[in-house]
């Protein structure tokens, strides 16, 4: 009996696979369009923002600690800390240190024992002194709360301080910090004495223009005075020898009058180096020699310019202008953004995400109670997660391979059928994967054995991969999705696209193209054999 023979013809097949093309350049287009577009948001618009996002809570987050630092090293409280929050905030809007930086000086000065009132005062003469110095917070901060201290000064007078020291430090050699070395040395036992600070930061100014700087200067103007209210017997010869009353350079109480009339009865008695060293020794020696060769006059003239009440001042306008100019405007820039990035935090954000950032720790400290069965079992679901993403950037390459392959499956589409039994069985988009490639396959190649022998190799460890997937998850999961184990390794290494594949090597199906139709015609009887799949088989089986 002649067998049974079926014979499908497909008509319009150029004018489908010409619009499957146009289908896809259209996807193409809007694919690359898509990731221009993406790429340019991200670069110009998302990235930015996050970066200023970033930056604004690290910055506000940054000012509240340190008003945090200032609040347990002053103890200032309630409506004190405010004062201090604002004064810092201020600070940071009108000159060019931030308020991130205004609040760290608030810290040294409440190391230094000041209390919130205090602190309120003092902070914008230190921002003034280090502006005009040039110098940094905390050594601004350190020299003029040091002068302050050894001086017995309130904290309403440190403008006379910082005055005291820029006149001196504009008018003589001496820097800021050799100022105050000397300074510091000399300073207790001048208080003592009564000798002004003017005066005493004059004389430090002129020892440093003949090179005495720092903390010898200091200890040569302490030799001085403590020789002076003390003197050797050797030192009260030379004094009488020279002419030199004690009454004129020292009191009944034994304090030094001043340095300017030691120097200018010195400069009368015409006394040299050796008496310079009868009188005040070799610490001594130096420092009032430099003096005394400076000159007197030239003493007063310094002592007066800072004294001068045109002086008064002096820091602010020194500060001034450093905020002048391209260096300034830049100083201010950095300030004033900082200004309005904590003025964002302090809309609510800073205080929103703080809460937030506490609610994420409670439930992190809660997971860390939860049974370990749990947390393991959620780690391995979590490292199935994890998967997905190869995954789908395998499914991505699949999918641009189908892409580059249309054109050749749509001259040949008798095999559509074939590929939607392949879809609907085990793992349908792997199994519809290897099963194109090996159609692919048996029109290139004359001998299957090596390619099938491959794909059966890849089969295998897509499925092995799948199973082991599968058999992490606990059995309660795998009863609701209703997934066996081992159910990937079960299904053919590649399923009716195989079989379909090896038909028409075989001469069992025969496709001829011709025109814009294609013709297939199979052998029922034969083909009935072949299995096609759990969709495809019982088909060709009832025909």
């Amino acid at each position: 009996m002649p067998g049974r023979k079926l014979t499908v013809t497909l008509f319009g097949v150029n004018r489908l696979s010409a619009t499957l093309q146009r289908g896809l350049k259209d996807v193409k287009r809007f694919s690359v369009g898509a990731r221009a577009a993406g790429r340019t948001m991200t670069t110009s618009l998302t990235a930015p923002i996050a970066l200023f996002g970033f930056s604004m809570i690290k910055t506000a987050a940054g000012f509240e600690a340190s008003m945090k630092r200032v609040q347990g090293v002053s103890g200032a409280v309630g409506t004190d800390l405010k004062k201090l929050t604002e004064l810092a905030k201020e600070q940071g809007n009108t000159t060019q240190f931030t308020a991130s930086q205004a609040a760290d000086a608030q810290l040294e000065l409440a190391k230094a024992g000041f209390d919130a009132n205090q602190i309120m005062t003092l902070l914008p003469q230190t921002l003034q002194l280090a502006a005009a110095s040039n110098m940094g917070l905390a050594e601004a901060t350190e020299i003029a709360t040091g002068q302050l201290k050894a001086y017995g000064f309130e904290a309403e007078e440190m403008q006379r301080v910082n005055d005291a020291l820029t006149n001196t430090n504009i008018r003589t050699k001496t820097d800021l910090v050799s100022l105050s070395d000397s300074l510091r040395e000399v300073a207790p036992l001048a208080k003592q004495m009564g000798i002004e600070f003017e005066e005493l930061a004059a004389a430090a100014g002129l020892m440093g223009d003949n090179v005495i700087e720092g903390g010898k200067g200091g200890v040569a103007l302490k030799t001085i005075l403590g020789n002076l209210a003390a003197p050797s017997k050797e030192a009260q010869k030379v004094l009488k020898k020279l002419g030199i009353p004690r009454a004129a350079i020292v009191d009944s109480k034994g304090n030094v009058k001043s340095l300017i009339a030691v120097v200018e009865e010195l400069e009368k008695a015409g006394a040299g180096s050796a008496e310079f060293f009868q009188i005040f020794g070799k610490r001594g020696a130096l420092g009032i020699a430099a003096l005394v060769g400076t000159g007197s006059e030239k003493f007063k003239e310094l002592l007066g310019e800072l004294k001068d009440p045109g002086s008064v001042g002096e820091t602010f306008r020194q500060a001034e202008l450093r905020m002048e100019g391209a260096q300034g405007a830049m100083n201010a820039f950095v300030a004033g953004f900082q200004g309005f990035m904590l003025s964002i935090g302090d809309s609510g954000i800073l205080e929103d995400f703080t809460s937030l950032t506490f609610s994420v720790a409670d439930f992190f400290r809660g997971l860390s109670k939860t049974n370990p069965l749990i947390l393991k079992w959620g780690t391995y679901i979590a490292l199935g997660v994890a998967v997905i993403g190869p995954l789908v950037v395998g499914i991505g390459l699949f999918a641009s391979a189908v892409v580059t392959m249309v054109p050749i499956v749509a001259g040949g589409l008798a095999a559509i059928g074939v590929v939607f039994g392949v879809i609907t069985g085990p793992i349908g988009l792997f199994v519809a994967a290897i099963g194109l490639l090996g159609l692919a396959a048996y029109g290139l190649v004359d001998d299957w054995a090596p390619v099938g022998a491959f794909f059966s190799d890849l089969w295998g460890s897509i499925t092995s991969g799948y199973d082991s997937a599968i058999d992490a998850l606990p059995d309660f999961i795998k009863t609701r999705l209703g997934i066996e184990s081992g159910a990937a390794a079960s299904a053919p290494a590649t399923g009716g696209a195989a079989e379909a594949a090896q038909a028409v090597v075989s001469g069992l199906i025969g496709i001829s193209v011709s025109d814009d139709r294609v013709r297939v015609s199979a052998d029922a009887d034969a083909m009935a054999n072949l299995d096609f799949g759990p969709s495809t088989g019982p088909i060709l089986q009832g025909i």
